[in-house]
């Protein structure tokens, strides 16, 4: 196993680098409904990606739920069938 050996005053600058990144930017476009100094292209863009994506996934999701239903189904008819042929068998079994 290997091991990494840091300094604590560098973890402490990277940690520091990371908390001051995830602050972001000041500039929101959107906040304010105001984006006269944007690129209005790039963020209709942008939305009409993410609302597509959202559209992809909820089909996914009715997609998975039908594929469950048709298992279950199929899982209900393979178990019945089991239970036939281990009747039968038993039957001649008895035989």
């Amino acid at each position: 196993m290997t091991e990494i050996r840091v300094k604590e005053s560098t973890f402490l600058n990277y940690a520091t680098d990371l908390v001051n990144a995830g602050s972001g930017p000041s500039y929101t476009p959107l906040r304010s409904e105001n984006m006269s100094y944007s690129r209005a292209n790039s963020i209709n863009d942008l939305r009409t990606a993410v609302i597509e994506s959202i559209d992809i996934m909820d089909g996914a999701t009715v997609l998975g739920q039908k594929d469950a239903e048709r298992l279950k189904k199929m899982g209900r008819a393979f178990t019945k069938q089991d239970h036939k042929a281990g009747q039968q068998m038993g039957k001649l079994g008895m035989r």
